[in-house]
């Protein structure tokens, strides 16, 4: 497999990997000059060399990909001291670790003028959006940026399972009138930021217990805020 589609791959999907490449050698070590690929679950296109110094290798791409920073890595194959990786070819070498396909991603629940405006300034922002409607019509790709993903789903509860929404997701929900269905599915989740856009005269009727629910578990104040307007 080559290195370079795998990771064009994993961008465009935006699928997180890290990218372990050898900047620097000295003495007798594995390669002198060689890349890496580190998936998320930590199998790799690639090597650096194997052995302990590859495998610490790993271990650092996914504390940079779980921080999201790149770092730099030092490692001396010996058995003890600083920086030792346990090995005894007696060099060193240093290792540049870059994280990549890790935009942030928006998801937008309903499909109209709202959340069309709200996705158009998110690309700006290099966002990575989604979006779902429950009516086919107005998931038309040309309403949105390029590469924005389009669910059509039965309902606005179906569309929260199959989105696959997760810990790091951003959610907006703004739709004609059926706000409740995807806040039941979405208001103890685990995620970064929850929006509900509503006008007043509805917030209160369609809103408001799913509001008080997440207030007593003390969810509201942590990621979830209803966007109000007249």
């Amino acid at each position: 497999m080559n290195i370079f589609t795998e990771a064009a791959k994993l961008e465009e999907q935006n699928c997180p990997f890290a990218m372990a490449q050898i900047v620097d050698s000295r003495g007798s070590t594995p390669r002198h000059s060689a890349q890496m690929l580190v998936r998320a679950d930590g199998s790799i296109v690639g090597t650096i060399g194997g052995g302990m110094v590859e495998r610490k290798v790993i271990e650092e791409s996914l504390q940079a990909l779980q921080e999201r920073k790149p770092r730099l890595f030092h490692g001396r194959m010996a058995r003890n001291g600083a920086d030792a990786v346990g090995s005894d070819c007696g060099g060193a070498m240093s290792v540049f670790i870059s994280v990549h396909g890790m935009r942030p991603r928006l998801v937008l629940i309903g499909a109209g003028h709202v959340n069309r405006a709200i996705a158009q300034s998110a690309a700006l922002l290099g966002f990575d959006i989604a979006v779902a409607d429950i009516y086919r019509e107005s998931l038309n790709p040309e309403l949105f940026p390029p590469s924005t993903t389009l669910l059509h789903a039965e309902s606005f509860g179906a569309a929260v399972e199959a989105l696959d929404i997760r810990p790091d997701n951003f959610v907006l929900i703004a739709t004609n009138n059926q706000d409740r269905e995807a806040l039941d599915k979405l208001i103890e989740q685990p995620i970064a930021w929850l929006g509900c856009w509503q006008v007043v005269a509805r917030f209160s009727f369609s809103c408001v217990n799913c509001v008080r629910k997440a207030w007593l578990k003390n969810i509201l104040p942590v990621y979830m805020r209803p966007l109000v307007t007249t």
